[in-house]
C-alpha cells in the first residue's frame, strides 16, 4: 500500500484491503439485546424474552466463510475490489429496523483510520516476540490478547 494514492471515500476505490479488512475485523460477540413483545421468535421463544445474538458464531461459520479462522481481508471483496454484500452471515452492525444508525460513518471512519495506518506503517512483531494470539478475550466485547507489536514508517 506504501506509495498508492492517500485512501478516500470517492467513487473510485483507491486501497480495495483497506476495506475488505475493515469488514473482518469484529469486536462486538453478540448483537444488543432486543425483546419482541408481539410475535414469538422461531416458534420456540416465548413473548417479552430477552434475545442476543451470537454475532461471532455468524461471521466465523465455514459453511459461509471459508477458512474463517485465518485473517484474509479479501473474502469481502469481488475481482474489481468491490465489497461483496452477504446479509445473511455478515451483521457487524446489526440488522432490518435495529440496524446501527451510525453503520455508514463507521465503517468510513474505520476504512480511513486502517488504510491510512497501512499507508503509512510497516507493521511487525518485536525480534523474538511471539506472534499476536488469534484467538480473542470474550467480554462485552471481543479484545485481543496483549501482544507487542512495532509500527515502522514507511
Amino acid at each position: 500500500m506504501g506509495g498508492h494514492p492517500v485512501a478516500g471515500m470517492g467513487p473510485t476505490n483507491t486501497c480495495p484491503g483497506g476495506r475488505g479488512g475493515t469488514l473482518q475485523i469484529d469486536v462486538n460477540p453478540t448483537s444488543l439485546p432486543f425483546r419482541d413483545t408481539k410475535t414469538f421468535i422461531a416458534g420456540s421463544l416465548h413473548q417479552n424474552v430477552d434475545v442476543l445474538m451470537n454475532m461471532y458464531s455468524l461471521h466465523m461459520d465455514p459453511v459461509y466463510w471459508p477458512d474463517p479462522d485465518r485473517f484474509d481481508p479479501e473474502r469481502f471483496l469481488d475481482a474489481e475490489g468491490n465489497v461483496i454484500n452477504k446479509p445473511e452471515s455478515f451483521m457487524p452492525f446489526g440488522g432490518g429496523r435495529r440496524v446501527c444508525l451510525g453503520e455508514q460513518l463507521a465503517r468510513m471512519e474505520l476504512f480511513l483510520f486502517f488504510s491510512t495506518l497501512l499507508q503509512s506503517f510497516t507493521f511487525k512483531t518485536p525480534e523474538g516476540a511471539p506472534a499476536p494470539c488469534a484467538d480473542g478475550i470474550f467480554r462485552m466485547t471481543l479484545t485481543p490478547h496483549p501482544f507487542e507489536l512495532c509500527a515502522i514508517p514507511r
